[in-house]
């Protein structure tokens, strides 16, 4: 009798009949019955429908992106229940400093006006980066303290449009380092994002406070953009999936434009990642698909392209994947770096130098609001003193070569994946830095600070000089920018610390699905190491955890893999080189 009811009630919700009706005609014991069983309807507010079972916070941080768009579909839960619970989150979480600002009143607004059209991402709670991805109630500062207190934006830019037509309820902004040049978050503005596994190392960046707010659990996905690696380094370093996509592909560039920034989010799971491809890829461009991915063969190195040293972790978070790989039967082997890293930070720099006049006149600004140049980051005054002085034709002319230059990059790259259609490296030489680690060598800090006193060629020496800190931990994702090919990170490692690391495939323009096809085959193999609390079967991984503990030891033994030969020169732990960085006060969520 119980189940007859059960299927009657469901029925009745499916064709929008009023249960006050069947109220009326069933007697109070079999009311009861029903009020008892778990997801079924509640005779409350005079007979009108109700939310089925509440989510509770810690099942809303295991479910996907597409699995809470599910349940609000099928009315098992409301958006603004998803929105009320991710802004719980982010309160609980304030500490880590990932989100700068929040719109809550707009977003329940939103939440509650929102009407189901078959959008994918219905009704799920979704943080912004907060710069490039401006949103009406949101900021647009740069992350410079110059423009602290600026007015709100009053209208949504592109991508927030492009979200919000997914279904996506914008909750706010997340942090990250001034102008995003940093592979780090760290600005005087909005302070240090934290590292979602350990709060004593920074996010990484320019998207730390996106992939944070993820590892956390406020959102299943944030948006991210990605010039240098800013993707691909912070999904690296807290865990997660971070998708550089195919130049033009994703964002308001064509595929030969002179743009190396690609805007993609970063996520947990490859399901969302495929569902938010196929949702943003533009009209117009075939991906390539292929039937058999064992066919493909695979490129792999353990060496930096730009000479720095590579840790003992991240060597054996690209040797254990490999073992893998040839254990699925796929032909892999070790290669030397295609392109000369050094070459590449070269022309990196030179367009940095080149937009570094987007802050305008930087000077007046900060005389404005009795500021100095020390109150922003050294790499902004380089650049904005180094590109004033320059003449617009003398920078075109060095924008030129670095173009002329790209196109060999690219070519060299294109001949490359003709024998090896994939290449996998580590995402980043070593895991995340102290938040008390400086980014920048004290004399190169002086210098910049008074880079108006060298000369030209003075100054483009120290500006390719200061990256050497950063690129000592991430040397290996600024080629994919340059030459405009797709890349991904996969979270695939744990260190006797705790601190993640991921591994990077690369292959040729528009082969993003088919890298895509390997992030699925490694997360149906549980490859993925993320924090526990995303997991969305939390039983069946019990098992990951035990093992973790025991010397967080991945799924092949380094020790006892084919490559137990391989000469490994390990770099000397420099966790505890305390840098002259200040220690910034915690920003409060708006």
């Amino acid at each position: 009798m119980k189940n007859k009811f059960k299927i009657i009630v469901t029925l009745m919700v499916m064709f929008n009949i009023s249960t006050v009706t069947l109220a009326n005609n069933i007697d109070e014991k079999n009311v009861t019955n029903i009020n008892n069983e778990k997801n079924i309807i509640n005779f409350e507010n005079n007979g009108a429908t109700s939310s089925v079972k509440k989510l509770t916070k810690e099942e809303y941080k295991t479910k996907t992106a597409l699995e809470l768009a599910e349940l609000v579909r099928e009315k098992q839960v409301t958006s603004r229940e998803l929105v009320e619970l991710a802004y719980e989150i982010i309160e609980e979480n304030k500490d880590y400093h990932a989100v700068i600002i929040t719109r809550k009143e707009l977003a329940l607004e939103e939440a509650d006006a929102l009407e189901d059209t078959g959008q994918k991402f219905l009704g799920v709670p979704l943080l912004l980066k907060g710069i490039g991805h401006t949103v009406s109630g949101g900021e647009n500062t740069n992350g410079l303290i110059i423009n602290k207190g600026k007015p709100l934006s009053k209208t949504d830019g592109t991508y927030a449009k492009k979200f919000k037509q997914l279904g996506f309820i914008i909750l706010g902004q997340t942090n990250y380092p001034e102008l995003a040049l940093r592979n780090i978050t760290d600005s005087e503005l909005y302070g240090v994002a934290k590292n979602a596994h350990n709060k004593d190392y920074n996010a990484g960046g320019s998207s730390g406070g996106s992939a944070v707010s993820i590892a956390v659990g406020m959102t299943p996905i944030a948006s991210a953009s990605d010039a240098g690696g800013s993707i691909r380094i912070p999904a690296a370093w807290n865990g997660l999936i971070g998708l550089k996509t195919s130049r033009g592909l994703t964002d308001n560039n064509k595929k030969d434009s002179k743009s190396i920034v690609s805007h993609f989010p970063i996520t947990k799971d490859v399901s969302d990642t495929i569902a938010l491809l196929e949702s943003l890829k533009k009209p117009g461009y075939n991906l390539e698909e292929i039937k058999d991915i064992k066919k493909l063969k695979i490129g792999y190195t353990l060496k930096s392209p730009m000479g720095t040293e590579v840790s003992l972790d991240a060597k054996k978070a690209v040797l254990n994947t490999v073992e893998f790989l040839k254990e699925k039967g796929f032909d892999v082997e070790e290669v030397d770096n295609p392109i000369e890293g050094r070459l590449i930070m070269q022309d990196y720099t030179v367009l940095s130098i080149f937009n570094g006049g987007l802050v305008g006149n930087l000077e007046k600004a900060l005389a404005s609001k009795n500021l100095t140049k020390h109150n922003v980051d050294p790499l902004v005054w380089a650049l904005y003193v180094t590109n004033r002085d320059l003449s617009k034709s003398k920078l075109r002319e060095m924008a030129n070569v670095v173009w002329s230059n790209v196109e060999q990059y690219k070519l060299t790259m294109e001949k490359f994946h003709k024998k090896y259609s994939i290449f996998l490296t580590p995402t980043t030489a070593q895991t995340a830095p102290l938040i008390t680690d400086d980014y920048i060598d004290s004399a190169d800090r002086i210098n910049m600070l008074n880079i108006e006193n060298l000369s030209e060629e003075e100054r483009l020496s120290l500006l390719l000089k200061q990256w050497e800190p950063m690129l000592k931990r991430t040397p290996f994702t600024q080629v994919a920018n340059l030459t405009g090919e797709p890349a991904i990170t996969l979270p695939v490692y744990v260190t006797n610390d705790n601190l993640y690391l991921g591994v990077m495939l690369n292959a040729a323009w528009g082969m993003d699905k088919v890298l895509l096809d390997f992030a699925k085959l490694f997360e149906d193999n549980k490859l993925f190491k993320m924090n526990n609390s995303l997991k969305n079967n939390i039983e069946s991984n019990k098992a990951d955890i035990n093992e973790s503990s025991k010397n967080k030891e991945d799924v092949f033994s380094f020790e006892n893999s084919s490559y137990e030969n391989l000469k490994i020169n390990t770099l000397k732990n420099d966790v505890n080189r305390k840098g002259n960085r200040k220690i910034l006060p915690k920003t409060s969520v708006a």
